[in-house]
């Protein structure tokens, strides 16, 4: 399969300038979609991270683009109207291999595929004009795992948060950037409780992800 990373500035979108502006990221799904007269309606599914993701819930719901919104907890699922001259950002040919990433920046990273690379190489191209898009990088590989965002075990609110701010910080990345003494302060609690809420999101991550490949 023809797969390719793509960045795009989402700060004027109707997600990115909210994620930038309450200083959160959101890992989201375009479920399906479908078009009624002049306008596509899109199904995106998503989970928000972040200290303000209340107040960005909560003014996505006012927006006049979103039809439709359910939240549960850090968890949404909403209908987006989007203008007709979109319709093409959203085909039929295409697939999204891994949520769509929206990050406190408003910069969104999408990884696509499909059998056919022409059809990819077009649907880059218009999301060039579109949405001013950069191409990270396309390649011809076998998938082995398609990332759905309903793959998340239940976490507590501090394992959350845990989480998220060694995720934000470097923690896993190599060499990493921070330590666990650094992150505990800046969750405001003892070394320990932070140690212990990060092991275990980190197991429950694990077996949940064990689970689905065995």
């Amino acid at each position: 399969m023809w797969t390719a990373e793509i960045k795009i500035n989402g700060e004027k979108a109707l997600i990115g300038s909210k994620t930038k502006k309450f200083n959160v990221f959101v890992s989201a799904y375009p479920v399906q979609f479908y078009k009624k007269k002049n306008s596509i309606y899109v199904y995106f599914a998503g989970f928000v991270y972040g200290e303000n993701k209340d107040k960005f819930l909560k003014e996505l719901k006012k927006d006049k683009k979103v039809v439709n919104l359910e939240i549960s907890d850090d968890f949404f699922v909403c209908i987006i109207k989007e203008p007709i001259k979109f319709e093409r950002v959203y085909s039929h040919k295409i697939i999204h291999i891994e949520p769509l990433i929206i990050n406190e920046k408003a910069i969104e990273t999408w990884a696509i595929g499909s059998f056919d690379k022409e059809v990819i190489t077009k649907f880059i191209k218009i999301l060039e004009k579109t949405h001013n898009a950069e191409l990270i990088k396309i390649q011809n590989k076998k998938i082995k795992n398609i990332s759905i965002i309903g793959i998340q075990p239940n976490l507590t609110e501090r394992q959350k948060q845990a989480l998220e701010l060694a995720i934000k910080h470097g923690y896993y990345e190599h060499p990493r950037k921070t330590d666990l003494t650094t992150l505990a302060k800046k969750m405001n609690i003892y070394y320990s409780a932070f140690q212990r809420h990060l092991r275990v999101a980190e197991k429950k991550l694990i077996t949940s992800s064990y689970k689905m490949i065995k």
